[in-house]
């Protein structure tokens, strides 16, 4: 009876508090939330009238992938089209394989549906048409029985009833974002794929694709297990990774006892206090980790393999007119917790890049471009067009040029920012479409720039 009581009064309590249930976001999605119903909050949600009010029902998820990355289908359709037209829209590779075709801000788009960038945190694509073999993972995860992997009552029975949006009507054709040949691509409608003529204006129904662009994993640590080594597929560490120094929880599913640990460096680090060691692990293709700040007095060219430069917290200067860096297009560099500060050049800004570069949690400043040479911009950084810059939480502040781009140039390369601030950067150029922060010197390089502040 008093068992009884406290369930009920428990029950009443959580009633007066106005306890909810816990939902998924749309980064924790997993293949067991196809069909759910994801809102501009970026949660998710078994039906339409599970979404709180004020909330926005975006569309449902109809495809997960291990990585994290994955589609969700439109409500509602989109402007009927010619695919001519939509081979003409750009491609975003990185939601999706075979790459997405993004719906542009017009007509395309249609009345009814709205852009997205992000959903809650989670970056997305906007509203984009997917390759066939999108569609079919879609339809078949969202319980489509059809031989030839297309929609099917199940199908719309999410889209109706679950979510109240339109279903995919019977005998209408849709495009996907597949050729078939020069003249003709693939479409789509209740009954099987088929080839279609080009030219011909068919139906859309898009596609969210959400999960980013994956940057290249800097050097990181972990742990070495003292104890219970002969089951070590038994043990699980809880985070997956941590910065040196912090702390993890080592867990056992047998019956041994353990304890709380810290994580330790995987000590493929050298450690330097001069700019001499500096240059001499780097040439030696070692990752490096500065105990101190650091005086370069020259320029280090990186022309392959793959590096970590660990700042520390410290930070790299010179009182020369030097590069701080030259990366060649075989090499790849992640710069972690660094600051490069003061480097004046005739020759290009402080980190001239033509291969893979990473900055998380980075601060240049006071970076220049001499501006009585003109020949390279970006008073922190040029992206040839080779080049691949992924910068997250990173902060540009004080650079300037005479040339494109007073902090950044973007020569042609792929460019993917998350997070980043950029205060009082300049070029000495005229016109603004030179770019303060940065400037889009050729090429459609620009992937994705999320949750960056820019300050005059």
């Amino acid at each position: 009876m008093k068992q009884k009581l406290f369930s009920m009064l428990a029950l009443l309590l959580m009633a007066a508090t106005g306890a909810v249930a816990q939902t998924k976001t749309l980064a924790e999605a997993t293949t067991s939330d196809h069909g759910k119903v994801v809102c501009a909050a970026g949660h998710l949600h078994d039906a339409k009238t599970a979404v709180p009010a004020g909330c926005t029902a975006v569309g449902i998820l109809g495809k997960v992938t291990e990585t994290g990355h994955g589609l969700i289908l439109a409500l509602k359709d989109a402007t009927a089209q010619d695919w001519n037209t939509i081979n003409e829209w750009p491609s975003v590779p990185t939601y999706a394989s075979p790459p997405l075709k993004v719906l542009p801000d017009d007509d395309a788009r249609g009345t009814t549906l709205t852009s997205y960038t992000t959903l809650g945190e989670t970056a997305v694509s906007n509203w984009a048409v997917a390759q066939k073999s999108d569609y079919e993972a879609i339809f078949q995860n969202l319980g489509s029985t059809t031989n030839d992997k297309t929609y099917d009552d199940n199908v719309n029975a999410y889209i109706t009833t679950n979510v109240g949006g339109t279903a995919l009507p019977d005998d209408v054709n849709y495009w996907s974002a597949t050729m078939y040949d020069d003249d003709e691509a693939w479409i789509f409608n209740n009954k099987n794929w088929t080839e279609f003529y080009k030219t011909n204006s068919l139906s859309v129904r898009p596609e969210l694709g959400f999960g980013g662009e994956v940057a290249p994993a800097a050097t990181g640590y972990s742990v070495t297990l003292a104890d219970g080594t002969e089951a070590a597929g038994n043990w699980t560490i809880t985070p997956a990774s941590a910065a040196e120094g912090e702390t993890v929880t080592i867990t056992y599913n047998g019956s041994k006892r353990v304890k709380e640990g810290k994580a330790t460096e995987a000590s493929s680090f050298t450690k330097v206090t001069t700019f001499s060691e500096l240059q001499t692990a780097l040439s030696a293709g070692k990752d490096v980790k500065l105990m101190n700040d650091i005086v370069c007095t020259e320029e280090i060219e990186i022309t392959s393999g793959a590096l970590t430069i660990d700042g520390n917290g410290k930070e790299l200067s010179t009182t020369s007119e030097i590069r701080a860096f030259k990366v060649e297009s075989s090499a790849t560099v992640a710069f972690k917790n660094l600051t490069l500060t003061g480097f004046v050049s005739e020759g290009g800004p402080a980190i001239n890049n033509s291969g893979t570069i990473v900055l998380d949690g980075c601060t240049i400043s006071n970076c220049h471009v001499n501006i009585d040479y003109s020949s390279d911009g970006g008073g922190a950084i040029e992206n040839k067009s080779s080049g691949k810059l992924y910068a997250i939480n990173t902060t540009f502040s004080g650079n300037y040029s005479g040339e494109i781009g007073g902090a950044i140039n973007n020569y042609g390369g792929s460019l993917c920012m998350s997070g980043c601030t950029f205060t009082n950067n300049y070029t000495t150029k005229g016109k603004a479409y030179w770019g303060g922060g940065i400037g889009i010197t050729v090429g459609r390089g620009v992937r994705l720039i999320s949750r960056s502040v820019f300050w005059l």
